[in-house]
């Protein structure tokens, strides 16, 4: 149900009136009263289009920020890329989890302007964003039961270099570095790039040149990973050396 307020929307309501869409409910001052003729319409049908009328656009304050999040993201991948194996490197992880659970929220919850737009990933997309939520969690409130692997067992932020990737652990949450968290931030990417007011992301010159440094990261975090005890102990000198 809804009211029709100028001239050329009572026209509307009037032409949707001769199809036997919408039918009136009489007038409040100069505003048309109409509701939708279930009857005519599937319930499907209607549910989809309250569902379209009832979406919230993007905030400037929310474009500003995806925008942020994407710029921080490809930074630390690259820090990343440069630091792996080193104790400091474990920072830029932290923060690139915390940033990868703003990124996803766009995505799977409700409350999201975005979350229609999210219905594309898989399963185990989602469960890989559900262990980061998770891990996020963990880093912000030390204390939380989501580090602990028992009740007597804690692990924050355990590394173990395995198959040419590493697992990173918080808890009871386990994701591949590469085959899980890297593919996900792309897939945020290109999800991001799909959203219609967003559409100027992919025009500029700045959309291709981070793809390019992306997949450069990620062809450097390959080589480094295909042998990680060479890899750990030029950290372990560094760090004698200091």
């Amino acid at each position: 149900m809804g009211f029709a307020e100028s001239r050329s929307e009572g026209g509307s309501i009037k032409d949707l009136k001769a199809k036997g869409i919408v039918k009136a409910q009489g007038k409040i001052g100069r505003r048309i009263r109409w509701k939708l003729v279930e009857s005519e319409i599937l319930k499907e049908d209607i549910d989809k289009m309250r569902e379209l009328v009832s979406s919230i656009p993007l905030t400037s304050t929310e474009e500003a920020l995806i925008i942020q999040l994407l710029s921080d993201a490809r930074d630390l991948w690259i820090l990343l890329t440069k630091d792996i194996g080193s104790k400091g490197s474990t920072y830029f992880l932290e923060h690139l989890f915390l940033n990868l659970r703003q990124m996803g929220y766009f995505f799977t919850e409700k409350s999201s302007p975005l979350f229609t737009y999210g219905k594309s990933l898989s399963d185990a997309e989602l469960d890989v964003i559900t262990k980061i939520t998770n891990i996020r969690h963990a880093i912000g409130h030390r204390e939380s039961e989501k580090n602990y692997l028992t009740p007597m067992l804690k692990i924050v932020g355990g590394w173990n270099f395995k198959d040419g990737d590493v697992e990173i652990q918080y808890g009871q949450n386990r994701l591949y570095l590469l085959g899980e968290v890297f593919a996900i931030h792309r897939k945020l990417r290109k999800l991001f790039s799909s959203v219609t007011e967003l559409g100027f992301l992919t025009r500029g010159y700045g959309w291709k040149s981070d793809e390019e440094k992306l997949d450069k990261a990620e062809n450097m975090l390959k080589d480094k990973l295909k042998d990680p005890v060479a890899l750990l102990k030029e950290h372990e000198l560094l760090y004698d050396n200091i």
